[in-house]
């Protein structure tokens, strides 16, 4: 009989997915070929082997920008969090090492494809099912300024939605960063809500203004955008030519 320990061994030398008892990892120091110290995800990779979530492979390098499938991406999230409710010891028999993971995601109501899963992931679809583990039901481009808005990413070229590069495909750093962030910021997985909600961005609230009233005249020496209020936050009422203008103001306005 195939047990469930031997179907994850499989599965981790075809996927570079680590089990509680798979391929020996080299959390010592990161003595992978292709990954050095200065590679931008080194602590990442460091953390996600640390923690028994990824392997490296038999020829020991790690291919940091190798492809993702969501399956893979499912099973890195949940092993890091090792929910009560997972029950892997009930999926012994079943030849489909990812059918638990696949099974959880669904529970949880989270984004999640059974249409071929082993597909590369793009980092659109990660974005939503990381806001689903967190609790929301965004689209993807509100997932992803959810994440970017809440430090669980950076982006990969800005800090911004194009920027974010949603059809890009995932690779394995990304997915052990995203993996590690969300786990030092949620304590444990949630559920989504059943219906999709809009993402609205929280301004801050600006503190009251107590100025004394002045009147001056000031150079403009480049194109100046005017806002609302004196923060960049706050819509922009005009771009004003150099010119010489003259400045007011008054408290509580």
């Amino acid at each position: 009989m195939i047990t469930w320990n031997r179907l994850l061994a499989a599965a981790a030398l075809s996927a570079g997915i680590a089990g509680a008892s798979m391929l020996p990892s080299y959390a010592a120091g990161l003595s992978f070929k292709d990954v050095s110290p200065e590679f931008w995800g080194y602590a990442n990779i460091q953390w996600a082997i640390d923690n028994k979530l990824v392997d490296g492979y038999p020829d020991g390098t790690f291919k940091p920008d190798r492809e993702v499938s969501q399956n893979e991406f499912l099973a890195m999230l949940i092993r890091a969090y090792e929910p009560d409710d997972l029950h892997p010891e009930s999926y012994k028999n079943e030849p489909d090492w990812a059918l638990p993971y696949l099974q959880y995601g669904s529970r949880k109501r989270w984004d999640v494809t059974w249409a071929a899963p082993q597909s590369p992931i793009t980092r659109g679809d990660v974005a939503r099912i990381v806001a689903n583990a967190s609790g929301k039901n965004y689209s993807v481009d509100d997932s992803v300024q959810y994440l970017l808005d809440t430090g669980l990413s950076d982006g990969k070229t800005a800090k911004t939605v194009e920027g974010f590069q949603k059809n890009d495909t995932l690779t394995r750093t990304e997915a052990v960063a995203f993996v590690q962030r969300l786990k030092s910021s949620l304590k444990e997985l949630q559920s989504s809500p059943a219906d999709e909600q809009k993402y609205v961005v929280k301004i801050p609230e600006q503190p009251a203004v107590n100025a004394a009233i002045i009147d001056q005249y000031i150079n403009l020496t480049a194109n100046t955008e005017v806002y609302q209020l004196p923060s960049q936050f706050s819509g922009a009422i005009a771009t004003i030519a150099p010119q010489s203008v003259q400045a007011f103001e008054k408290a509580g306005n």
